[in-house]
């Protein structure tokens, strides 16, 4: 039986700036944050505010990114992962929601791995431990090793990743630089890249300061990292992709809001970000807003 590598990044806490971003809540606005595929399925999650004291979760399901089912849940919704066959969604309080199909869940006891982001690949477990740096929209990483995701030993890692995926035999992580100009922070987007976990992690790619990447990803041959957009500026969101990892080229996306997170499923890219959700069947070159 092959066995898989899985990416676990470790968010110690949710709200941490630069490390998870925030969801802003706006009267009127649906807020998304955090998608999973798995089973031929999209799950999404987020937020729909109707007034001041009116908040609740919502979850969108689509199997094509075209018909999505909403459910309307109570609970505070957190992070989404797929993993052993099952979706799992982590609370506030102690329990998780579990979902094969990402339209029945119910409640689980809540296991570590719940609260981590986890990406398929081969041979080992690998697990990115990330916490706040004290500088503004920055974060501290380890990265560990694990060969039953019981066991972790710390690997060699001089960068601090902000998130990780692995594809074409090549392990990628993307992390962003601080800079301080003046009395204001700055943050400049880097991408590394290894065929060996415990080798040398190569810089591939460095960006212009004030961009940032938030959320990486692997599928249908292409790498795609997408990011953080000062809403002061009229460019377009911070987006590059790659076909090995190591060779990146920045895409013109036409998205003017900051994207949380990416995921690849059933030929077609679907991004996440502050009031809009995007999809891509041309592995990046154009995007299309999801109207729910």
């Amino acid at each position: 039986m092959e066995k898989h590598l899985v990416f676990v990044i470790f968010i110690w806490e949710l709200a941490l700036a630069g490390c998870t971003p925030n969801i802003q809540k706006h009267t009127g606005y649906n807020n998304y944050g955090q998608i999973a595929f798995g089973n031929g399925t999209f799950v999404l999650t987020g937020l729909i505010r109707g007034g001041p004291q009116d908040s609740r979760s919502i979850i969108f399901v689509s199997k094509d990114g075209k018909r999505w089912t909403r459910l309307i849940r109570e609970e505070n919704l957190q992070n989404v992962i797929f993993i052993d066959e099952s979706f799992y969604i982590t609370t506030l309080s102690d329990v998780s929601l579990k979902s094969s199909d990402g339209l029945s869940w119910q409640e689980v006891k809540k296991e570590p791995f719940h609260k981590y982001s986890v990406i398929r690949g081969k041979d080992v477990f690998l697990c990115l431990e990330t916490r706040p740096s004290g500088a503004k929209e920055s974060c501290k990483s380890r990265l560990y090793s694990s060969k039953d995701l019981q066991t972790w030993k710390s690997t060699v890692n001089r960068v601090d990743f902000r998130d990780v995926a692995f594809g074409r035999g090549r392990y990628v992580g993307i992390a962003n630089s601080y800079y301080r100009q003046g009395q204001s922070f700055r943050l400049a987007p880097k991408v590394y890249s290894t065929s060996d976990i415990h080798g040398k992690w190569a810089l591939n790619y460095g960006g212009p300061v004030s961009n940032q990447l938030y959320a990486l990803t692997y599928g249908s041959g292409m790498f795609i990292a997408v990011g953080y957009k000062y809403e002061y500026d009229d460019s377009d969101v911070e987006m590059i992709v790659s076909l090995d990892g190591i060779n990146w080229r920045k895409v013109d996306s036409g998205i003017k809001i900051s994207l949380y997170d990416i995921a690849f499923g059933n030929d077609l890219f679907i991004a996440v970000g502050r009031y809009g959700v995007f999809s891509s069947k041309d592995n990046g070159k154009s995007w299309k807003r999801i109207s729910f």
